[in-house]
């Protein structure tokens, strides 16, 4: 591995090559949970954002180690990929009509915070190397 840059006390990639080397910091992790919207209907986990975003330090190493394995090994739970899809009727449409109805998808949220981690190193590797703009 490439030597890293330390700024704030989190470890900042030198090369496009270490985005996919570094570990997930306790800091990337905590930013992905609060970033999760609280009130909201958890997927079929059962787990809400509430409950992720008031862990206690021991709780919170163990979604550390489970993320930073996921990172690791590239396996995803199963059941992060799935949703519960709910209709819900548009305003003032027929209740009778399909048409009138959009779906909202409850997925994990372990799983959106996980994909906020990504998210954000593929976001930097694309403006890095100037494939996107930012």
């Amino acid at each position: 591995m490439k030597p890293l840059n330390k700024k704030n006390g989190s470890a900042k990639p030198t090369t496009t090559e270490d985005i996919f080397e570094l570990p997930i910091s306790d800091c990337k992790l905590q930013e992905a949970i609060q970033q999760s919207k609280s009130r909201k209907s958890p997927g079929e986990d059962q787990i809400r954002a509430e409950f992720l975003n008031h862990t206690g330090k021991e709780a919170r190493t163990s979604v550390w180690m489970r993320f930073q394995n996921i990172w690791e090994t590239g396996i995803v739970p199963s059941l992060w990929k799935k949703a519960i899809v709910v209709p819900i009727l548009k305003t003032g449409k027929d209740l009778k009509s399909t048409a009138t109805y959009r779906p909202i998808s409850l997925s994990s949220t372990m799983g959106k915070s996980m994909e906020r981690i990504i998210n954000t190193r593929l976001n930097w590797l694309l403006e890095t190397n100037n494939i996107v703009a930012n």
